[in-house]
């Protein structure tokens, strides 16, 4: 990860998971600008089963037609 890249993550981070002190540790996550969380919050929609929500995506449509 670059300066830069680093710089901006810290910028775009939700302010109530930044820590008191210093800067946030990579992984950060993040779905273009939209930041989505940290590794606890990702572990946690994955264990809810909730990862797409979590990453701010929309569930694909499935097709229950048997070919």
């Amino acid at each position: 990860m670059s300066e830069e890249q680093r710089q901006w993550m810290y910028k775009n981070i939700s302010p109530e998971k930044k820590p008191a002190q210093g800067n946030p540790l990579p992984p950060q996550i993040f779905n273009g600008d939209q930041y989505c969380g940290d590794y606890d919050s990702f572990f946690e929609a994955k264990e809810s089963n909730t990862v797409l929500s979590f990453l701010g995506l929309k569930p694909r449509l499935t097709s229950t037609a048997e070919p």
